[in-house]
């Protein structure tokens, strides 16, 4: 009984730990990215959000990039950090080491797909939360932030813009995020609380505070869960990450397909899926994911601290 405490109590002090590492990475990374970025590209980061688009000089562009690759840099090295206290090697703790079936990646990318109507839902119950006008103001200046960044960032979204978009709105932010959240934060849970769910949905939680777009956070703590339960039933980070690029770029491609003057109706802010289509793909997607869902509690994640 002592020991079984003794190995909780230091699984959870590794979740502290971990958001430690976490904090200090983003800080260093981040403060270094300012620099560089104000020092090289002439762009300055405290007065962002009085920039417009249109402003922006090609140079301040990739400046804005790079500063957005610290950010996912970040994640990564806040991962690194934490296996190496735990004296662990990073591919084994985290599942990058693990290879998915060509049946767990196609299930996936189903899955994502499917649950975009869900999460359209999701978004407009979100915003019709009741709260106070002056909390919803609060709640859109954040975000209103967030969307000013990335905004800045899509400005040059064709050709090679739109390829290094991709690159670090899609690929970077998701290894970065699932390598923390799910194959750090989740494991360093799911091993102190011995319950592989509450490991799912307190790391979800988390990872939609950390965006800070309130506005938001009902359809992230979804995708987010949606996430966890795939690495939990699959094992590999991989499918997680394939997951979160895809639905990052989904955003990028439509965005850019926009500019091409390929008015698809999905990309138009008054888009709504039909009645229809929401309760088909529901239904669709309960049915696939029940296939990841089952035994998900079963699967071992527990280490040695």
């Amino acid at each position: 009984m002592k020991n079984t405490l003794q190995s909780r109590l230091l699984g959870i002090s590794h979740f502290f730990i971990a958001l430690g590492l976490f904090l200090v990475s983003i800080m260093v990374l981040q403060s270094i990215a300012s620099n560089v970025v104000q020092s090289v590209f002439g762009l300055d980061l405290a007065t962002i959000e009085k920039v417009k688009a249109e402003d922006l000089t090609v140079s301040q562009l990739y400046g804005l990039k790079v500063y957005l690759l610290s950010n996912g840099l970040s994640f990564v090295l806040a991962a690194w950090a934490c296996t190496r206290f735990y004296r662990k090697k990073l591919g084994q703790f985290t599942g990058l080491s693990n290879r998915p079936s060509k049946f767990a990646l196609l299930a996936a990318m189903a899955i994502i797909f499917l649950a975009m109507p869900i999460t359209d839902v999701l978004l407009r119950l979100n915003d019709a939360l009741p709260v106070s006008e002056r909390f919803r103001e609060s709640m859109q200046e954040l975000d209103d932030k967030s969307n000013h960044l990335y905004g800045l960032m899509l400005h040059a979204n064709t050709g090679l813009g739109l390829i290094a978009n991709i690159l670090i709105v899609g690929l970077a932010a998701a290894i970065g995020e699932e390598l923390f959240f799910r194959g750090i934060l989740l494991r360093v849970i799911a091993n102190s609380s011995q319950n592989n769910h509450t490991a799912v949905w307190i790391s979800s939680i988390a990872f939609a505070l950390f965006h800070l777009q309130p506005l938001k956070i009902v359809p992230m703590v979804f995708l987010a869960v949606l996430l966890g339960y795939l690495y939990v039933r699959t094992g590999s980070l991989w499918v997680t990450i394939l997951v979160h690029a895809l639905n990052n770029s989904i955003v990028v491609i439509l965005d850019w397909s926009t500019k091409m003057g390929y008015n698809w109706a999905i990309a138009s802010e008054d888009f709504k899926f039909s009645p229809f289509v929401i309760a088909a793909a529901s239904a669709a997607f309960i049915g696939v994911f029940i296939l990841f869902w089952r035994r998900s509690n079963e699967i071992d994640f527990s280490y040695d601290v």
